[in-house]
């Protein structure tokens, strides 16, 4: 359950930082960070669905979407 969380946490925090980023350079970096997120949140996923349970696919996202998408656009739309 707390895993649930975080990754809604994680996913009403990415929204102002993308609706900031609908330009089309922008929108193009988001796309670059979603094609790169998916091996490593699959891979996450894997492993810790193995180790874990469960959670570890909930888990495998929050790290994903915490990378590549709330940080890497926050670090974009900073520049």
């Amino acid at each position: 359950m707390a895993a649930f969380v975080a990754l809604m946490c994680l996913q009403g925090l990415k929204y102002p930082l993308g609706m900031a980023m609908t330009d089309a350079p922008g929108l193009r970096y988001q796309a670059h960070m979603v094609v790169l997120m998916l091996p490593v949140n699959l891979g996450l996923s894997w492993w810790l669905a193995g180790l874990i349970g469960v959670a570890g696919p909930v888990i495998g996202s929050i790290v994903g979407v915490a990378v590549f998408q709330c940080l890497a656009n926050a670090v974009y739309v900073r520049r």
